[in-house]
């Protein structure tokens, strides 16, 4: 299985398969039906920048991240109370214009996408703590529909309620990304990270717990395969369908780089349900598992992960945490977070 395959042992003959070179992108995007976009790609890896370095981890108890599992019914109850254990927001948003980064990915009502009326809520209480700007971000489409999951799911009312702008990225624009790089990257040489993102103040991270069909769960780290430019993605699912373990690898790296080029300050996993057996959408044998009440709350998407599997793994007899440890390893390698929940503060509340 990859998760035998040490990042240490990758050989260099390994490593130069992993770098996308310009030609084998353009194929892969293509096979993919993405022709256009990747030719879009073309001459964006000259002249890029550093990526976000973001605040860093607010939310700590010494050297240990805090996280925070609140369960109850009422959302906004669960959430001022897992906000005010975890240290308030005030310290993280006062005076900043904040991006939240929801998981719009299909037409579909949670716990497929990022319930709307939840992020209206988060929201509120960020610009009772002084938030500036706030804007809800997602790259999820191309063309003229890049707005139609969002229409279809219902945030244009909530966002409106809210005062909260929407920005519907095309992915396949590489106008609205910005090219990153980064010498410790070693499945992508450059990231096309959506411009909004890349700029942003704060991120506050908004993922679902699901199964997924190519990650094999899908929660605050893979959330951000919806932060970066469509065709990068394309290559990542084709690597990993035709490669084996070492498809794998490259798939669990370049999930844990797409994350790494992000770096939002804060993540909020609505986890009052989940989405079981199969991924990221309602087909084929995915089942929602309702009655699991809890969000959760921490700076470290290294650390929520590793919660949220355990979460995963007393719903579905199909799933292992395990499944997930070599792309945990790598996010750990990156500077991403703690995998190992001894060394993490977990406070666990009842509303």
């Amino acid at each position: 299985m990859h998760k035998k395959l040490k990042s240490e042992r990758i050989t260099e003959n390994t490593r130069r398969r992993m770098r996308v070179s310009r030609r084998e992108f353009i194929c892969a995007a293509a096979g993919a039906g993405g022709a256009l976009l990747a030719g879009q790609y073309i001459g964006c890896s000259t002249g890029s920048q550093l990526p976000r370095k973001g605040l860093g981890n607010l939310f700590m108890e010494g050297e240990k991240p805090i996280l925070v599992a609140v369960e109850g019914t009422d959302f906004k109850r669960m959430l001022e109370a897992g906000l005010d254990a975890l240290g308030g927001l005030k310290k993280l948003v006062a005076g900043k214009n904040v991006v939240l980064k929801p998981n719009v990915v299909a037409s579909q009502p949670p716990p497929v996408t990022t319930d709307p009326e939840a992020l209206a809520t988060v929201a509120d209480l960020a610009r009772t703590a002084g938030a500036g700007l706030l804007t809800a971000c997602d790259s999820n489409s191309s063309g003229v529909g890049k707005a139609g999951k969002f229409e279809d799911t219902g945030y244009p009312a909530y966002l409106k309620r809210a005062g909260v702008a929407l920005d519907a990225i095309d992915f396949g624009d590489r106008m609205e990304h910005v090219f990153v790089s980064k010498e410790s990257w070693r499945a992508n040489s450059t990231i096309g990270v959506v411009k909004t993102l890349q700029q942003a103040d704060v991120i506050i991270n908004l993922p679902m717990v699901k199964r997924h069909g190519a990650a094999r769960f899908t929660c605050a780290l893979k959330n951000h395969f919806g932060s970066v430019y469509g065709p990068l993605r394309f290559v990542a699912h084709n690597k990993m369908e035709s490669g084996g373990d070492e498809g794998k690898a490259l798939f669990d790296t370049t999930l844990a780089e797409f994350a790494d080029a992000v770096r939002p300050e804060l993540n909020i996993v609505d986890a009052r349900a989940l989405l079981i057996r199969g991924g990221p959408s309602l087909s084929g044998k995915a089942e929602v598992k309702s009655g699991i009440n809890k969000i959760i709350l921490c700076g470290d998407m290294v650390a929520t992960d590793a919660y949220c599997s355990r979460l995963m793994q007393e719903s579905d007899d199909t799933f292992s945490p395990d499944m997930i440890s070599f792309q945990l390893e790598m996010a750990v390698k990156l500077g991403l977070g703690q995998n190992d929940l001894n060394k993490v503060v977990i406070k666990e509340i009842v509303v």
